[in-house]
């Protein structure tokens, strides 16, 4: 995963977030009957009890999202320095726009086919990002927007909704996007779960206000076997890379 972000990123001193992991329920053929005591259902069959479905479980759909603000990323002198103050999960996201590729990514834990819910983008938006925020008739969303530094939807009956493209993949497989790129989840329409893990990774920021407790918090709560390895222990900005010049 570190290569990844490092081959496309172009540095080597990364940090990477501890953030969330997602899980979509089934919303069909739920079947009505309780697990046995300590047993688990790796599926959603069973025999002798009711199947019914439950779409109110799906996910909501169109809630396409940057998570930066474009009009404020799409102006270069704006924008906010790096700061840590305790939430990892939305961590750099409404950091100032310094030139470096914006990442997020994703690891499918399950296959998760297209019926299933599960990711998707505009492909190729970040080509278009400039030109979209400097459009005149969206001056008064830029203006409801400006203190949205890290969350920023797409407006309703945008063109962009119309390009949205699906994302199945494979257990194992990792994905990452440019954060330029408006993307959300789609709702799941089967008898299976999708379960996924949400990573990012971005330049460290050693002398940012806030390092020395992002450690802290690092230290007490990374699982000690992976702090055992140096490499990891810069990854998630226990040790500092510059303590070995």
């Amino acid at each position: 995963l570190y290569r990844c972000f490092r081959t496309i990123i172009g540095s080597d001193e990364l940090w990477v977030s501890v953030d969330n992991w997602g899980i979509m329920r089934p919303c069909k053929s739920i079947p009505q009957k309780e697990l046995p005591p300590n047993t688990q259902r790796t599926d959603v069959s069973c025999e002798n009890c009711e199947i019914i479905d439950k779409p109110e479980w799906s996910t909501k759909s169109r809630w396409l999202h940057w998570d930066l603000n474009p009009f404020v990323w799409t102006a270069t002198q704006d924008g906010i320095d790096y700061e840590f103050t305790g939430d990892f999960i939305s961590e750099n996201n409404g950091s100032r726009n310094n030139g470096e590729p914006k990442l997020q990514g994703l690891i499918n834990l399950i296959d998760c086919r297209e019926e299933d819910g599960g990711f998707c983008i505009v492909p190729g938006f970040h080509k278009h990002l400039s030109t979209w925020a400097s459009q005149p008739h969206l001056s008064s969303y830029k203006h409801k927007s400006q203190e949205d530094y890290d969350f920023v939807y797409v407006p309703k009956n945008d063109p962009m909704l119309q390009q949205i493209q699906k994302i199945p993949m494979r257990k194992g497989s990792l994905l990452i996007w440019s954060s330029e790129m408006p993307h959300c989840n789609y709702g799941n329409n089967s008898n299976r779960f999708r379960m996924v893990q949400y990573i990012k990774m971005f330049t460290a920021q050693p002398k940012a206000k806030g390092v020395a407790y992002r450690a802290k918090l690092m230290k007490e709560h990374v699982p000690k076997n992976l702090q055992e390895e140096e490499i990891n222990t810069k990854l998630f900005g226990i040790k500092q890379y510059t303590d070995d010049k």
